[in-house]
């Protein structure tokens, strides 16, 4: 055997993940169409789930459309170019955020080729400042604020808007990746998992580790870092805003367990804002390439699905009380603390 056969290559030593190629074309594109039977079985018009699902033996194509509110126009009805401008136009907004707003310079890990990279870090700034114009747009509009009227009547054609740029930004990615040298002074990197060789793995899992784009007037973004944190969480919160305002267009009042839902969910998100330097240890950024995986992750699935809880409650209110929220709560367990976690790096920090 010669030794070119035998030898440990970066994809050698790490291997396949879900279940290589196959896991790749399931996840690529099996995924978002789950995310689209989420949005029409469970839907604001027949209920959840639609009542002709419950009836399987007399199952009718063209009453179950009705129910579900499949768009008359078909599959050209799934996108409306209303909705993929809003989208964009979030994304602007963030970028624009993160350009203006007070930030701070921090050096990530140190990466396989021996360099750091720089990271401007202003989430929490940011989404502070969104939140503040969300917040007087529905003192001033109520429940009927376009942002959350818009969210409600365009869903569908959002989540379309979302894997336009998913999948777009992941093929872009994918194709820049050849352009990486070695000992370039950018310190661009290949990911060791995205070296496989297969095409379709590697536009999944991603070939580039840390890929970096430059706008007009805003600059540099690291694609990974910033994606991870702003459209994706954010547009988790945002959502669950606007199905709570739908709740009061709907009932004319807000329901304590889609508060509650929703309250978690923030304090949740908050956290990550508020820890935002953390996430340059995560694997995410130091081992992961950038890929359709987590441009999926980023754009769709973290808003479409993990504010599913909000969008049901919106159409099924649940009045928990205070003898089941008093229950709830008596039986929480504490949070066992930062004293718990593994000990992560050290960043150095410059406020800017």
């Amino acid at each position: 055997m010669s030794a070119a056969s035998t030898k440990r290559t970066p994809f050698r030593e790490h291997g396949y993940e879900f279940f290589g190629p196959p896991g790749a074309f399931g996840i690529s594109f099996l995924l978002p169409i789950l995310v689209y039977a989420f949005a029409f079985v469970c839907n604001d018009i027949s209920g959840c789930p639609a009542p002709s699902l419950l009836s399987p033996r007399t199952l009718d194509l063209n009453q179950l459309k009705r129910e579900v509110g499949w768009p008359a126009e078909g599959v050209r009805g799934l996108f409306n170019w209303q909705s993929l401008f809003a989208y964009t136009g979030y994304l602007l907004v963030n970028a624009i955020l993160y350009r203006l707003l007070p930030a701070v310079q921090v050096k990530g890990t140190v990466l396989p080729s021996g360099g750091r990279l720089d990271y401007r870090l202003n989430t929490l700034n940011s989404h502070i400042a969104i939140a503040v114009a969300l917040a007087a747009g529905t003192i001033a509009q109520g429940a009927d604020f376009v942002v959350w009227t818009f969210i409600s009547e365009n869903y569908i054609q959002l989540i379309t808007a979302s894997l336009i740029y998913a999948y777009s930004l992941a093929t872009f990615v994918y194709i820049r990746s050849f352009s990486v040298k070695p000992g370039n002074k950018e310190n661009r990197e290949l990911a060791p998992g995205g070296q496989s060789g297969n095409l379709l793995y590697d536009w999944f899992i991603g070939r580039e580790l840390n890929p970096r784009i430059s706008l007009p007037f805003i600059g540099e973004i690291d694609l990974k870092q910033w994606l991870e944190l702003r459209p994706g969480l954010l547009g988790w919160i945002v959502m669950d805003c606007a199905w709570c305002a739908a709740q009061y267009r709907n009932f004319g009042y807000v329901s304590d367990s889609i508060i509650l839902v929703t309250a978690f969910q923030i304090f949740y998100v908050f956290d990550s804002w508020w820890n935002e330097p953390a996430i340059l240890t995560t694997i995410d950024i130091i081992g992961d390439g950038f890929g359709m995986m987590l441009a999926f992750a980023d754009f769709t699935f973290e808003v479409f699905v993990f504010s599913l809880q909000t969008r049901y409650l919106s159409v099924h209110p649940i009045h928990l009380g205070p003898l089941h929220l008093t229950a709830m709560f008596s039986s929480s367990e504490p949070a066992t603390g930062f004293s718990d976690c593994p000990t992560t790096r050290k960043i150095d920090s410059v406020p800017t």
